[in-house]
């Protein structure tokens, strides 16, 4: 793996980590009904994921063209932890409109303090 391939990948590994961190502060306020905040928390994953898809795009791009890429650990790692990030920020949306659902039920119906 040449040295810009492992910054691309290392670029991935970063912006998807990052990501991860904001889809666990995002559930974080969640559980204590801070529904505003988790949906700018889940923004940040947005666009951290974005970020690291232009650069896997980056590397798929250079593929294509014939530039041969070696596969390593890094680059797996880093794809797999993007993936991952990925499916938490859909699983986590979905947690948000389903707690904002049953925040509003309780609260109408009088189930008091909800914290």
């Amino acid at each position: 793996m040449n040295s810009n391939d492992e910054k691309i990948a290392t670029q991935i590994l970063i912006q998807a980590g990052n990501a991860r961190k904001f889809v666990e502060e995002s559930l974080n306020h969640i559980a204590t009904f801070e529904f505003d905040i988790a949906r700018n928390d889940l923004e940040k994953a947005r666009q951290e994921i974005i970020a690291a898809h232009h650069a896997q795009t980056d590397l798929i791009t250079a593929e294509a063209r014939g530039d041969h890429l070696e596969i390593s650990l890094l680059l797996t790692h880093a794809q797999d932890t993007l993936m991952i990030a990925m499916s938490q920020l859909q699983i986590a949306k979905h947690l948000l409109s389903m707690f904002e659902k049953v925040f509003l039920i309780l609260k109408n119906d009088g189930a008091g303090d909800l914290s």
